[in-house]
């Protein structure tokens, strides 16, 4: 069998065939080595494959969790979207209310020129 070793973690190996920079090895293996293999989960030490103490599975990582760059786009988008539907709905509200307002100033100058007229 032959190690691929990075200090004394072994990163890999091989049993047929030859890789560059291995150790051939023809010593005993852990029980588990070949089916649970995984890169640093064994030392090379002494001689020796040895299981490494310190070891610690990777974590998966998990694709299209989180926030991506055209994500955080669109929701600035729908947050500029409701603040113009407020401000376009705030504005409505102000001309229907300029609205009232210049026809109960027509109405008072319609009055205002009805009595001049009626008073003359």
């Amino acid at each position: 069998m032959k190690l691929v070793v990075n200090g004394n973690l072994i990163i890999g190996y091989c049993s047929v065939g030859d890789l560059p920079g291995t150790i051939e090895y023809t010593g005993d293996l852990p029980t588990e080595f070949q089916d649970n293999f995984a890169s640093e989960k064994y030392l090379y030490q002494d001689g020796k494959v040895i299981i490494n103490d310190q070891y610690e599975a990777p974590k998966p990582s998990i694709p299209g969790i989180g926030i991506t760059g055209g994500q955080k786009v669109i929701n600035q988008l729908g947050a500029q979207v409701a603040n113009l539907t407020t401000e376009i709905q705030s504005l409505k509200k102000s001309d229907q209310e300029m609205s009232q307002i210049a026809s109960s100033l027509g109405m008072q100058v319609a009055q205002l020129l009805a009595k001049e007229q009626g008073g003359n």
